[in-house]
């Protein structure tokens, strides 16, 4: 990789790893299921503002309504959900190097991809 390669994924690394010590300091204050609660609760009336905003519906089938719920639980709700948890057992600053290493991982991934 050229420096000009790790210098965004750096940069990522930081964007990933340092909100966990802004949640340590948030778990003090807000329990950490309806820091959960209002996280989501925020990205889903953002979500539907760009909705609204660039002229797009929601769907109306109850089919597509029901895997969007399954995806939302399974990819969003379940994982904050066990990481704020989780981050009240231990200190965030033990989960911070984990979760900022996860772009290190992901450009592995990519690469075993490619060949």
């Amino acid at each position: 990789m050229t420096s000009l390669e790790w210098g965004p994924l750096l940069l990522l690394s930081v964007l990933w790893g340092g909100p966990f010590v802004l949640v340590g300091v948030a778990l003090r204050e807000v329990p950490p299921f309806s820091r959960v609660t209002l996280r989501l609760g925020i990205k889903a009336l953002v979500l539907n503002a760009v909705l609204r905003l660039s002229s797009l519906r929601l769907p109306s089938d109850w089919r597509v309504w029901r895997a969007m719920v399954a995806m939302g639980l399974i990819n969003n709700a379940l994982p904050f959900s066990l990481l704020v948890w989780g981050q009240t057992q231990v200190t965030s600053v033990a989960c911070a190097p984990g979760r900022a290493s996860r772009p290190r991982g992901s450009r592995r991934s990519g690469a075993a991809r490619r060949q």
